[in-house]
């Protein structure tokens, strides 16, 4: 642990916003430090931010970006150390990315450490391409802690990409805390978006019952040209509650040994080579 003023010398940047401030140590380090208006509301809606990075040393998964030090300001808890991590970001790549064999081994990547994390009490309500980097030993990582939730201790973030509003029981273990379910979705609203520039989400959000949730999914695949894949029935799934998601690394494989995108309008859709 460290005492928040050892390190104020060493800090040679700074970025915040309302919640907390980044230090850019000397030592390629940063220290990610909360305000103390944002400490007394997490302790309030209980967060539990200080045994989040305690209890972080048990997790072994490499590619997520985990704390290396806790830091203290008179005696109390207030941020961590963690590693600044160097590559390009998954938005980055996906902006130059219309082969659908490179879209599917980025998103198997990803689906390869969330696996890893579900079995390690971990799920990732908040899956962000900006936080997601591609090394150069083309390996990835999960740079932001504050992402995932862990055991009891529910993310501070949640993803643009996932609205509470429109999903089923199968996602919610309790009022703030996801089940692994909404990994697989995710994986799977951002593969259309990624590939197709589809927000699934917006499609269907303002459907009253899974019943028209399903009709909609189905006029879109059709039109998206994947209708008779196994893929397809993965999303029609999504919002069954009775019906477990998969992970579609292999789906999104096939689909790009069978298929190619082609422009149309302000999306693509897929068409047999």
């Amino acid at each position: 642990s460290l005492e928040f003023s050892k390190i104020k010398n060493s800090v040679r940047s700074t970025r915040k916003n309302n919640n907390y401030k980044v230090l850019y140590l000397s030592d390629g380090s940063i220290a990610k430090v909360f305000t103390a208006s944002f400490l007394r509301r997490s302790k309030k809606n209980g967060l539990q931010l200080e045994r989040r990075v305690l209890e972080s040393e048990s997790i072994q998964i490499p590619e997520l970006n985990l704390p290396t030090g806790i830091i203290y300001k008179n005696g109390k808890f207030c941020g961590y150390i963690i590693k600044q991590i160097s590559g390009k970001t998954y938005a980055e790549l996906v902006e130059d990315i219309s082969d659908l064999g490179e879209i599917a081994t980025l998103i198997k990547k990803l689906e390869e450490v969330i696996k890893k994390g579900n079995e390690q009490g971990i799920v990732f309500p908040n899956i962000n391409l900006d936080t997601i980097i591609k090394l150069p030993n083309d390996e990835i990582c999960l740079t932001d802690f504050d992402e995932i939730q862990y055991k009891d201790m529910q993310a501070l973030k949640l993803s643009d990409l996932v609205k509470s509003e429109v999903l089923g029981a199968k996602y919610m273990q309790d009022d703030t805390l996801f089940t692994p379910e909404i990994d697989k979705l995710s994986i799977i609203l951002l593969y259309l978006k990624v590939a197709c520039g589809i927000d699934l989400i917006e499609y269907i959000k303002k459907s009253s019952n899974n019943r028209m949730k399903k009709h909609i999914i189905t006029d879109l695949l059709l039109e998206l040209g994947i209708s008779g894949e196994l893929f397809a029935r993965r999303v029609l799934n999504l919002f069954e509650d009775d019906i477990e998601n998969y992970f579609v690394g292999d789906d999104l494989i096939r689909i790009a040994n069978k298929y190619q995108l082609v422009e149309d309008g302000i999306s693509k859709k897929f068409r047999i080579k």
